[in-house]
């Protein structure tokens, strides 16, 4: 799936990097907190907004969480 670069955001705010796309006026998110070490870093996926999450999805693995994301752009 190719996305739109205009609709793509990327926020990072100390150890938390936000990935935001925005397609037919909803948002979807993918989080990535690294926590104190690698080894505790988690990805959460989900859509609506940072405070109001909707369809969350949580996993540690990169792949997981990229192809949960697409697919909720594809729903």
């Amino acid at each position: 799936m190719k996305l739109n670069r205009e609709n793509f955001n990327k926020v990072k705010t100390a150890d938390i990097t936000t990935y935001k796309y925005t397609c037919n006026d909803i948002d979807f998110f993918l989080q990535i907190d690294e926590g104190e070490s690698s080894d505790s870093r988690v990805i959460s996926v989900f859509k609506g907004s940072i405070s109001d999450r909707e369809d969350v999805f949580v996993t540690t693995d990169s792949l997981e969480a990229w192809n949960k994301f697409e697919e909720y752009l594809t729903e």
